[in-house]
């Protein structure tokens, strides 16, 4: 896969083998954009009434998250637990499994609920249970991560949760600056390494544009940043995500198993996660795998519906540049196998030409051997041959009986 092209403070996302070249932040600018730098307000606010969202489809996923949340239950204090999966049976064992773990001392109520299998996620969360999840504060929203087409999910689902949910201490002071900054609407994790050369528009730019324009009317741009909630876990308030709500209620329905790789509505509504929330007319921050130091980073912000061209055409033209180099270098490389394959092509006829040669040398040589034994077999069948055999045996004898002369 095609490292991103960097350019400053972005990045030329270019990983997909047939999707649009897509501009995403800079893993330094993705350090400036973290919730942590932005000034906390002096006035506080009330207590927000939490509700975490599990959509638990592979029934082994659940320990990682439990213990996830158990580890920082402090920061989290009371809150409502909602849980979606696909059928009654799970749906039986993952209520016995939230009883009998400790985490049950924070848990208000609990709710588990059995819901199509469509959507993975984001259909429960926008569908199923919004209704109810749209009445609190505060929402997080996490699922066991399952990438089927390639091997990055436990170690992915590792990493969400633990940029998610670093501490307890961490958890409690991310609480309380949403309390006290009410236009902060969506907290999304900074993408992981491993990811990364999966942040792009893939092919999801066209349908994501339609589904852009029903959130408020805009186009969206191609010269935009897209910064999303890779592997869809974050935090929010049910506000930020009510425009995509409404998106989402209008499909007639969410694509069936099995998902397609790319390009299906569900992965365009994924990509529009920070859309919906600056179109509530919240911010979005990001929340990093290492916690930035202040005295070092100015914190930074940005808006994803923002066409930035000067960025955009600065690093396309550094991807021109880069593919202008590869295309010569492969035109050396084409003119240097040219010349190595003509060379051996002479190399393999002059050896060929020897070796005709040697066949020749070896068929004039095997044709003398064979006269020879013809004329000694001739010989040995003459009568002549056979009238001398005497005096031949009486001369090797003589040569045996001849004594030695002395010295």
């Amino acid at each position: 896969m095609l490292s991103p092209i960097p350019s400053g403070d972005y990045e030329l996302n270019v990983g997909h083998p047939h999707g649009t070249p897509t501009l995403v932040p800079s893993v330094g600018l993705e350090q400036r954009l973290d919730v942590r730098l932005s000034p906390r307000p002096e006035t506080g606010g009330p207590p927000l009434r939490l509700a975490v969202h599990l959509h638990v489809f592979y029934l082994d996923a659940l320990d990682p998250l439990l213990q996830r949340l158990l580890d920082c239950q402090q920061g989290l204090g009371r809150f409502d637990l909602w849980i979606s999966t696909d059928s009654s049976a799970k749906a039986e064992q993952l209520s016995a499994a939230i009883q009998n773990s400790p985490l049950n001392s924070n848990i208000n109520a609990l709710q588990v609920r059995v819901c199509t299998n469509r959507g993975r996620n984001l259909g429960p969360l926008l569908q199923d249970l919004w209704p109810e999840l749209r009445g609190y504060d505060l929402l997080l929203h996490l699922h066991g991560k399952r990438s089927v087409e390639t091997d990055l999910g436990s170690s992915w689902l590792e990493q969400l949760l633990a940029t998610l949910l670093p501490t307890a201490a961490e958890v409690a002071a991310l609480r309380e600056r949403l309390a006290c900054d009410p236009s902060l609407g969506l907290v999304m994790p900074q993408p992981p390494a491993l990811i990364r050369p999966y942040l792009n528009w893939g092919d999801n730019f066209e349908l994501a544009s339609q589904l852009a324009r029903r959130l408020n009317g805009s186009s969206l741009s191609r010269q935009a940043l897209l910064l999303f909630p890779a592997g869809m876990m974050f935090w929010c308030r049910p506000q930020a995500l009510a425009p995509l709500v409404a998106v989402a209620a209008d499909l007639e329905e969410m694509p069936p198993e099995p998902l397609a790789v790319d390009g299906t509505s569900l992965h365009a509504l994924e990509r529009l996660v920070a859309h919906s929330c600056e179109t509530a007319g919240l911010n979005w921050r990001l929340l990093c795998e290492a916690r930035p130091a202040p005295d070092k980073l100015t914190p930074a912000a940005l808006s994803v519906w923002q066409p930035r061209p000067e960025a955009y055409l600065q690093a396309t033209a550094l991807l021109a540049a880069r593919a202008r180099s590869e295309y010569e270098q492969r035109l050396c490389d084409e003119t240097n196998l040219a010349k190595c394959t003509k060379q051996l092509q002479e190399l393999t006829a002059s050896a060929e030409s020897q070796l005709r040669s040697a066949d020749s040398q070896i068929s004039s040589l095997m044709a003398a051997v064979k006269d020879r034994d013809q004329r000694l077999q001739d010989l040995q069948r003459s009568l002549s041959w056979r009238l001398t055999r005497p005096l031949r045996l009486l001369v090797r004898l003589t040569r045996r009986l001849r004594p030695e002369r002395s010295g």
